[in-house]
């Protein structure tokens, strides 16, 4: 066994020094960087676009709700459901085909489903972009085009809501008078798709047409990506507001004694 030197057994015994508390500090400091670095669930790009990246999102799935059935109506003749673009789905016996008056079709505007699509495509556009370029003139692009699909849903919903009277007719029977429409219902009668309305002798049961859970599911959402926007932009304005006094405090502060000319 060797045994140490005097030298190197007065090195082993001697105490080492503590670690000054800068050192200590700056160790710490980087160690709380790296673990807020692994457990951030965003990029560093995303940070401090949340609350944009929400409503780009909320958008997509409110953009994809317009094509869903927003209107549903269940008739004596048949089914028919309508979209917020003003497309129908019917399933109907046409049992008024021959009437010398059907009913007529309802004249649904798509203009607000097209108007709310156009504001999202710009807004999720203008966020995507924004998360690199940082511009305030994106940031204000991205805040009205967040804001504006709420107004379109929601005048969607109003035009909707005026039609249903209109879509539920579609299936409706019409004027019991009219030559053609019992000629159909006789025809339905006999070939076993359904029963020949007598008045007093059965008991008929039907609802009228009405607005779908998506419909108004869409509105929820619409309104809500409005207003995380909006609560977003009243966080950050006092911000920046403070932050142009302060400008205005620096420029307008008189120069110092040495920079004064005699």
């Amino acid at each position: 066994m060797v045994e140490p030197t005097p030298g190197q057994a007065d090195k082993r015994d001697r105490p080492t020094d503590p670690p000054s508390p800068s050192e200590g500090v700056s160790r710490r400091a980087a160690e709380v960087v790296k673990i807020r670095a692994l457990i951030s669930p965003l990029p560093a790009s995303f940070r401090g676009s949340e609350a944009y990246l929400f409503t780009a999102g909320v958008n997509i799935v409110v953009f994809f709700l317009l094509f869903q059935p927003w209107v549903v109506a269940i008739g004596r003749t048949g089914k028919i459901t309508a979209n917020a673009f003003g497309r129908l789905y019917v399933s109907s016996g046409l049992t008024n085909l021959w009437s010398a008056s059907p009913p007529p079709p309802a004249n649904i505007n798509g203009t607000w489903a097209v108007l709310a699509s156009v504001a999202i495509a710009i807004n999720v556009f203008a966020v995507v972009i924004n998360l690199q370029a940082r511009s305030d003139v994106l940031s204000r692009v991205a805040m009205g085009s967040a804001v504006a699909p709420a107004f379109f849903v929601v005048g969607a919903l109003v035009q909707m809501n005026t039609k249903l009277s209109a879509i539920k007719r579609m299936v409706g029977y019409g004027n019991p008078r009219d030559v053609g429409n019992q000629i159909g219902m006789v025809i339905r009668w006999a070939s076993g798709n359904g029963s020949y309305p007598v008045p007093g002798l059965r008991q008929v049961q039907y609802s009228s047409a009405s607005l779908t859970t998506t419909a108004w599911l869409e509105g929820a959402l619409a309104v809500l990506s409005a207003l995380v926007v909006l609560a977003e932009w009243a966080r950050q304005r006092p911000a920046a507001g403070h932050r142009q006094r302060r400008l205005r405090v620096k420029f307008s502060q008189p120069p110092s004694g040495s920079d004064r000319t005699e």
